[in-house]
């Protein structure tokens, strides 16, 4: 047999080598289960048989220039016969590498390939020829590459191998190798039939069976390069741990949605206290006011005076009830469930509402507050959220000045419309932020306070930022500290379609 074919095989059993160097290093002893020994012996068998009918072809052919004694030449053939069947059996293990990637093997399933080998090994000895060359033993590997495509394919119709791109090459280089084959084959049967007679020469069956080695030589390469890109992807070593870190994250992640979700919880039951007493204060004046007007047309209807009077005095109930609703309303918003879905509102509206719940405590601590709202734009919000920022804000404003001990304590509120964005300033004259503390103002449990939590400005932050907003501080002279939250009036593309989506978790 020429020795064209040699240089390939050469090349052929370098990358195996390579591949299952590779296959080893990329998986360590713990990841090396049953498949990748079925694939580590895939590419094992595959390089002693290549390497075994390269050395048929050589020896061989030299042998044949020397000596054309036919025993010393069937000795050749008979190891070339044997590489071809190891390199087969190396082949046929392929489908069932794919087959326990899907699903749990038993020892059924080596039964098919051993069958279809056996039949391989059978016809190869009894049709041995020199250097295993001849129609016979060409039809032979025709039989054994196409019977492996096609169970192949079948294998790699499993669900969890679709849209893979190097399982659709797998299939692209079976079914390719399925159609040479079926057409060498017809070639084979048409020239086995009479070389003599034939217009079909034994030099032109000798060139097509060359090229048609040299091609399945090519496709074996590449489709064994496919599968190890596949194993080192999925299953080497670094992938399974890839894998696990992306569930640590995945889990990493849904615990900080649970502790950002408890901490907002957490962080509207703080401000509770700090609203009870301004709060309950509010309510027993509307009460009361309530109670002596009723006590008034009690006392009007007796004494049968003016209905005017009468109708005065209820006027004013219905007014203190009216505020008691208000009041009782914008509290309920403030400690809404937090799972809400993003919708506009007008923030001002938003910060007045806050505002009046805080004015009862402001004015029992002698705070003189001043309200500028100026933007009246509609803001695409989760607005309990946003409600949470502005009641920390204004709450930490007045605890501060609660600390001091002058007598001109101001909170000064003011909302802007610049360059298209919802600004807030909330400003006080307590003592600032002192120089130390600064770098960790936003920092998480971070606080200057004696009873404090030190959740609320890294809250409020973390909530103005999942927004597409910011939030900073700075100093201002002689005394006291301003606060900016700056949001986009715009929300960033596509926002208005997460209109009813989720805020929470972010």
């Amino acid at each position: 047999m020429t020795l064209h074919i040699a240089p390939f095989f050469a090349l052929q059993a370098v990358g195996l080598l390579i591949f299952c160097a590779a296959l080893t290093i990329s998986t360590k002893a713990p990841q090396r289960n049953k498949t990748f020994y079925i694939f580590l012996a895939s590419l094992g068998l595959g390089l002693i048989g290549t390497l075994l009918r390269m050395a048929s072809f050589v020896f061989g052919s030299e042998l044949a220039l020397i000596d054309s004694s036919r025993n010393n030449l069937d000795v050749w053939a008979k190891l070339e016969s044997l590489g071809v069947q190891l390199f087969a059996l190396g082949l046929l293990l392929k489908p069932l590498f794919f087959l326990s990637l899907s699903k749990p093997i038993s020892l059924r399933h080596y039964v098919y390939p051993l069958l279809l080998w056996l039949a391989l090994v059978m016809g190869t000895n009894a049709n041995a020829v020199h250097l295993g060359y001849g129609p016979e033993a060409s039809l032979i590997g025709v039989i054994v590459v196409v019977g492996m495509s096609v169970w192949l394919l079948v294998q790699l119709q499993h669900a969890r191998f679709q849209k893979e791109l190097l399982i659709d090459l797998q299939r692209y280089g079976a079914w390719f190798l399925i159609t040479l084959n079926l057409f060498f084959a017809a070639f084979f049967l048409f020239a086995s039939l009479d070389f003599g007679a034939s217009a079909v020469s034994f030099d032109t069956f000798r060139g097509a069976d060359m090229l048609l080695r040299y091609i399945r030589i090519t496709i074996f390469v590449f489709m064994d390069a496919l599968c190890l890109f596949y194993w080192i992807q999925h299953y080497s070593t670094q992938a399974i741990t890839n894998k696990k870190n992306q569930k640590r994250v995945v889990e990493l992640v849904a615990e900080k949605d649970l502790l950002i979700q408890n901490l907002i919880n957490a962080n509207a039951l703080v401000r509770t206290g700090a609203l009870a007493a301004g709060v309950s204060h509010e309510l027993n004046q509307f009460l009361a006011r309530i109670q002596l007007d009723v006590e008034a047309v009690k006392i009007y209807v007796s004494e049968k005076e003016d209905d005017a009077k009468t109708l005065k005095v209820l006027n004013r109930v219905l007014a203190a009830n009216k505020s008691a609703a208000a009041l009782i309303l914008n509290l309920k918003k403030l400690f809404i469930r937090q799972d809400e879905g993003m919708k506009r509102c007008n923030l001002d509206q938003v910060v007045r509402s806050v505002f009046e719940l805080y004015l009862d405590r402001a004015k029992q601590s002698n705070i003189f507050c001043e309200l500028k709202l100026q933007a009246n734009v509609q803001v695409l919000v989760g607005e309990s959220l946003m409600r949470q920022v502005i009641a920390n804000l204004v709450s930490n404003a007045i605890e501060a000045l609660d600390l001091t001990g002058r007598s001109d304590k101001k909170i000064v509120i003011e909302t802007q419309l610049e360059g298209g964005r919802w600004t807030l300033r909330v400003e006080d004259n307590a003592t600032g932020i002192r120089p130390d503390n600064a770098h960790k103002i936003f920092s998480l449990f971070a606080t200057s306070k004696n009873e404090g939590t030190g959740i609320g400005l890294w809250l409020s932050r973390f909530i103005v930022e999942q927004h597409g907003g910011y939030m900073r501080f700075s100093n201002v002279e002689p005394e006291g500290v301003v606060f900016w939250v700056d949001m986009p009036v715009e929300p960033v593309q596509d926002a208005e379609k997460e209109e009813t989506s989720k805020l929470l978790p972010l």
